[in-house]
């Protein structure tokens, strides 16, 4: 994945906690590792929440995943 970028969580709460177990913002890195596409959340998670920014998490996935494709 090269670089590991700081991932984990933030300590913040930019929208509020959605649940009584919302845990905060957490930083993610999207990557791959060989063939293999591989989302880092620096800690483990039970579930996640995204607003609009899921757009581009998206757009990752897909660029990591056409990248994936062309590895031999």
């Amino acid at each position: 994945m090269g670089q590991r970028e700081k991932v984990g969580p933030t300590g913040k709460f930019p929208d509020g906690k959605l649940t009584t177990h919302d845990e905060g913002e957490l930083t993610l890195s999207i990557g791959l590792m060989h063939k293999t596409i591989v989302m880092d959340f620096g800690v483990p998670v039970a579930w996640i929440g995204f607003t609009a920014e899921a757009v581009a998490i998206a757009e990752k996935l897909v660029s990591a995943a056409e990248q994936a494709e062309k590895i031999t």
